[in-house]
């Protein structure tokens, strides 16, 4: 395809057309409302919190048990 006059205002036409469209499609669609995006930080956040619980927990459990182990041990 040769870098002619008439390509570059066929691109340019194009890409003005399909950012109506997308414009439109986003103002249309109901999952663009619905903060998808946000949603899944929200969780993931949540799952961060959830797995450091559970490795804080871990920790001092463990430590918990090995200092009662040596106290009450021979």
């Amino acid at each position: 395809m040769s870098d002619n006059p008439t390509n570059y205002a066929i691109r340019a036409i194009v890409i003005e057309e399909t950012k109506k469209e997308i414009m439109e499609h986003l103002n249309l669609c109901p999952f663009a409302k619905l903060d998808i995006e946000g949603r899944v930080r929200t969780i993931e956040q949540r799952w961060a919190a959830l797995m450091g619980f559970m490795l804080g927990s871990g920790i001092l459990g463990g430590t918990a048990g090995a200092l009662l182990t040596k106290l009450l041990g021979p």
